[in-house]
């Protein structure tokens, strides 16, 4: 809703997926970039956050962020304490939200949690993978916590900082996945028609990492790249058109390699979320986070007087 200078006075936090390879850099990317007080981590792998404990790696070291650990297993039929300890995170962490506690909550990762449901749902509880059934199960478990939190944290908002400063409803939720390769079936054993090849990106059973991105503003690859020198960097890879590496960005602020050449930026998520919510509250956000954005090719700034109406 814009207010009377027409700054909007309500932001929505917005929704971050990021995946990539284990180790590639994702959990400290975070941890860089949220201020330790106010986030909460669900890790559901050993040694989530232990990068905290680094100062080469944590600024805010030796504030380490506040961590939830689920690490349940399921050892019959009856015993569902995987999805029962990750269900309770959860709802404490959006106690935490509604009480003022926290503005970041980050899941980390998605996938080890759904790997453990799907051996939940498959080994233990007996559902077949025959027609998806299995990673279904998994679907219908994943969706209600996702949906949950987006319906509970929409209704909060974070104190401000200033007067004069703008809304921000809810807290940023950053869901970190590992990563899938691409896959492509053997041909049709009747037709020989090559199968449809399947796409890579985040690493969760059947359909869900395909539909899992349409609820998040940005989803980004994390990789190593060469960005030109012989000089390798961990980078924030973004091509809205690569069907088999799929990313998103509603802001349109991230380096895309199908308008930009070459799609990739320092893997700064700080920046990132700063210019975001400037440029929802009116603004254009800090020379020095553009400067990022534009480390490894020159992105332009297009102002509102270069836009022609039409």
């Amino acid at each position: 809703m814009p207010a009377a200078n027409g700054v909007p006075n309500r932001i929505q936090a917005p929704a971050v997926l990021i995946y990539g390879q284990s180790g590639v850099g994702k959990s400290t990317a975070c941890i860089r970039a949220l201020t330790p007080e106010r986030t909460l981590w669900i890790s559901t792998e050993r040694g989530a956050i232990k990068p905290a404990s680094n100062p080469d790696l944590n600024p805010w070291h030796p504030r380490r962020p506040r961590e939830i650990v689920c690490l349940a297993q399921a050892t019959g039929p009856n015993d569902l304490s995987v999805a029962r300890e990750f269900n309770a995170a959860v709802e404490k962490a959006l106690e935490m939200v509604q009480a003022g506690e926290i503005a970041n909550l980050v899941i980390d990762t998605i996938s080890s949690y759904a790997t453990r449901l799907d051996h939940l749902v498959h080994e233990v509880i007996g559902i077949p993978r025959e027609y998806g059934r299995a990673s279904r199960a998994v679907g219908s478990d994943i969706y209600p916590r996702l949906r949950r939190i987006y319906q509970t944290v929409a209704s909060v908002e974070r104190p401000r900082r200033s007067a004069n400063a703008p809304a921000i409803w809810g807290a940023t939720l950053v869901c970190l996945a590992h990563e899938k390769e691409p896959f492509q079936a053997a041909a049709d054993r009747h037709t020989g028609a090559p199968a449809k090849t399947i796409a890579g990106g985040p690493a969760l059973p059947g359909k869900i990492a395909e539909t899992v991105r349409h609820d998040f503003d940005l989803v980004l690859r994390a990789d190593i790249r060469s960005v030109g020198m012989g000089r390798a960097e961990r980078v924030f890879a973004h091509d809205s058109c690569d069907k088999l590496w799929p990313t998103k960005d509603r802001w349109g602020i991230v380096s895309d390699r199908a308008r930009d050449g070459l799609g990739l930026m320092p893997m700064d998520l700080g920046a990132i979320l700063r210019v975001g919510l400037s440029r929802e509250a009116g603004a254009e956000g800090a020379e020095a986070d553009w400067a990022i954005l534009r480390a490894f090719g020159k992105r332009e700034k297009v102002s509102a007087d270069a836009m022609v109406e039409v």
